[in-house]
């Protein structure tokens, strides 16, 4: 597929929501979004997501109508709008993270879930306050190239992608 300026921007992730795609890019400090446009079958152009706000730290993120951009010391933030929101987290670990590489969440999900080396970080997410607190952490003994996680709400899985396997933990 091609957009209205040809190829798509460079960048460490992509994901849809809707008919757009999102694509974050750190080294150009955005997070570039591409409405699809039918008629056409193609996607319009990059149009700049971010405000205001850095990520030219960011390694990940997820949406689930907020953005949660997860940087490289494990911070997390919240975007609505394009504009960068405040965002509490309560309860932290006791172990702060020392690699995240992923972040994932969606519109139906209570929780958000934070990738680090063989952890994963559970976050609850507050409806009140738009906050998180932290919950609990699951660790993963024996796995040390884990690449991507996933989870499935329907069966309780979280999936965990490896350099050669996919491995399941129930929730």
């Amino acid at each position: 597929m091609t957009t209205q300026e040809g190829d798509f921007r460079k960048g460490v992730q992509i994901t849809d929501w809707g008919s757009r795609l999102y694509i974050l890019d750190p080294a150009g400090n955005q997070l570039w979004r591409y409405p699809y446009v039918k008629s056409r079958d193609s996607f319009g152009a990059a149009e700049g997501y971010k405000t205001d706000g850095s990520m030219t730290n960011a390694v990940a993120f997820s949406i689930d109508s907020n953005i949660y951009i997860l940087n490289n010391d494990g911070l997390i933030e919240r975007y609505y709008g394009g504009a960068k929101q405040s965002l509490s987290i309560d309860k932290a670990p006791f172990t702060p993270m020392t690699k995240p590489t992923k972040i994932y969440t969606d519109s139906e999900m209570n929780q958000v879930y934070v990738l680090d080396g063989s952890r994963v970080f559970v976050y609850t997410k507050d409806p009140k306050t738009q906050g998180l607190a932290y919950n609990s952490q699951i660790v993963i003994d024996g796995l040390s190239d884990i690449r991507d996680i996933s989870l499935d709400k329907s069966t309780g899985k979280l999936y965990l992608l490896g350099a050669q396997k996919m491995y399941t933990v129930t929730l």
